[in-house]
């Protein structure tokens, strides 16, 4: 694992400037946050303002890694049913890992409702989600080191 000097402050006008610059159109931002060494899942947030950014970097305490996704994860969105599975079904091809997300914006913390890499899989999981507003896509964390580089900000809350 990199060493955390090499990350901007998660608070630093260069960093609170690009995320009020992505949240301008997008109205969102995804953040996950973990320590930089324990190799742990970490938490993860949909994120509306800049002013829940602030909040939710300080309530993180010291030495966190904060990783702000630019693009709109999970982009299918709406009420579990049929015509939201027809959508995924759609997008997300056999094989291909997937997640079933609740929608709430920080400060609760994403809930995951299902996930998987089957059809078979997708059509229980949304079933179970049926009359739920759920956001679903592919599972991007299985596939990080494709992101675009202008689509991800790396970055450190305050060193000890």
């Amino acid at each position: 694992m990199s060493d955390d000097s090499e990350f901007p402050d998660a608070e630093c006008p260069e960093v609170l400037g690009t995320v009020a610059k992505w949240l301008s159109p997008a109205r969102e931002v995804y953040v996950h946050t973990d320590y930089w060494h324990t190799g742990g899942p970490g938490l993860t947030w949909f994120v509306r303002s800049l002013a829940d950014y602030q909040n939710l970097v300080r309530s993180q305490g010291k030495d966190k890694r904060v990783a702000i996704c630019r693009k709109q994860r999970y982009p299918l969105r709406g009420v579990a049913g049929d015509a939201l599975l027809a959508e995924a079904l759609a997008l997300i091809k056999e094989g291909d890992w997937y997640h079933i997300v609740g929608l709430d914006g920080y400060p609760k913390n994403i809930s995951y409702y299902g996930g998987g890499n089957s059809h078979k899989e997708l059509r229980r999981d949304m079933e179970q989600c049926r009359g739920m507003t759920v956001g679903v896509g592919l599972d991007m964390d299985s596939m990080a080191d494709l992101w675009p580089k202008e689509e991800l900000l790396v970055v450190c809350t305050q060193r000890a």
